[in-house]
């Protein structure tokens, strides 16, 4: 699993910059490009839209969105 992939999943479980760099053992600086990475890629206004359109991409991909 990537930095990337690691930030997006501890980006959804809620998770502050410095708690995210602290579990994965990286400087908080390279959390926060990553984050910013996340919120353009899913073009959210913040990080609470990108961990929700996160959340919901993953339930996509698991086939088990309800819409």
């Amino acid at each position: 699993m990537t930095t990337l992939e690691r930030v997006a999943d501890l980006l959804q479980r809620g998770l502050t910059d410095k708690e995210m760099a602290r579990q994965l053992g990286r400087h908080e600086s390279v959390v926060g490009y990553h984050v910013g990475r996340l919120i353009a890629a899913t073009r959210s206004r913040n990080r609470t839209q990108a961990a929700v359109r996160l959340a919901l991409d993953t339930r996509r991909a698991e086939g088990r969105a309800t819409t």
